[in-house]
């Protein structure tokens, strides 16, 4: 193994200890998640902040490029996230939802993001994220969307599902003066929320209908049989795959 392969193997590897020890269970709430990479560098990203107040922020991100270029893009994502995600770098801290008791910031996190990812990456680099903020308790979900494939929505009430096309705005590092809009939703007792990269869809469409004919079988099972399901219909290919499932239990 020649010194450069070494060190793409060891940017991976530093870029999977970057990724939540474990996935948060809140109370009424069953997640799981399907990380899929080699052992190259990734441009998947996702991550979980449980907020003072109860709730959980999380956001799913997938970056344009691979390798070297796209790690060091999720690697200032992921520092910034943890060190104040509405700061951002900026100098409005106090704003920052950690401490306080923000109600609502998917869509203010984006746009300090959207600063940093134009003034600090590569021509032509972009990232797609989702971003949303749960109330575990009541189940409404405040989220924002940057230019990322819209989730999949299982209602249990009606047994049909959706996709959450609602807030979707331009993928970070594409325009310095992109808003970012925000909906709120609420999750009812028995829907399934499935949130994906873009290598889950291999083959658009009818990866779609495999993905959606998955959720819909697996929908009264747990999260992770959920998650299982659907890895094993979508029979992805080489490339890189997030999911992440979120059911509210009855």
């Amino acid at each position: 193994m020649n010194e450069l392969e070494q060190d793409l193997r060891t940017i991976g590897a530093m870029q999977r200890q970057m990724l939540p020890r474990e996935v948060p269970q809140p109370s009424g709430w069953d997640l799981a998640v399907h990380y899929q990479v080699g052992a190259w560098p990734s441009g998947n990203y996702y991550d979980f902040l449980p907020l003072h107040d109860g709730r959980l922020a999380f956001l799913l991100a997938d970056a344009s490029e691979q390798g070297g270029p796209a790690a060091a893009l999720v690697a200032m994502v992921r520092v910034f996230m943890h060190a104040c995600p509405l700061a951002s770098g900026h100098a409005d801290a106090e704003f920052c939802p950690m401490p306080g008791n923000i109600v609502q910031a998917p869509h203010i996190l984006l746009a300090n993001l959207n600063q940093l990812v134009i003034e600090n990456s590569l021509e032509g680099q972009t990232m797609s994220v989702f971003c949303g903020i749960l109330s575990p308790a009541d189940g409404t979900l405040h989220f924002a969307n940057a230019g990322h494939l819209s989730p999949r929505w299982y209602h249990a009430r009606t047994g049909g599902i959706e996709a959450l096309r609602y807030a979707v705005g331009l993928p970070l590092g594409l325009d310095a003066a992109a808003s970012f809009h925000h909906k709120r939703v609420e999750i009812e007792t028995g829907d399934v929320l499935v949130f994906f990269t873009q290598g889950t869809i291999v083959d658009s469409d009818l990866s779609l209908q495999r993905l959606d004919c998955a959720i819909k079988k697996n929908a009264q099972a747990s999260s992770v049989a959920i998650k299982d399901a659907i890895v094993q219909s979508l029979r992805a290919g080489d490339d890189d795959v997030t999911l992440l499932v979120m059911r509210r239990a009855a």
